[in-house]
């Protein structure tokens, strides 16, 4: 499962990059919304591997780490 941009098509101007120089993790195109909550949008592209295994029932894993950074860098996956 990669991220992928345009996170929203005609959106593309307004998207950051996280950990952009960060070589530990994947770089995650977002848009981060206006508002108190300040939601952050990414798109994700599974691979015919990982359509397979969710149309059979696997489930989707998100891992998050907790660090003291605003945003936490994520990670989702298809379970086995």
């Amino acid at each position: 499962m990669k991220p992928i941009s345009p996170v929203l098509e005609g959106y593309q101007q307004h998207e950051v990059v996280f950990a952009k120089t960060q070589k530990e993790y994947m770089p995650l195109p977002a848009l981060v919304l206006e508002g108190d909550e300040r939601p952050v949008v990414s798109r994700w592209k599974l691979d015919d591997d990982e359509r397979t295994r969710i149309a059979r029932g696997a489930d989707i894993l998100l891992t998050q780490w907790i660090f003291t950074d605003k945003y936490h860098p994520i990670q989702m996956e298809v379970s086995e």
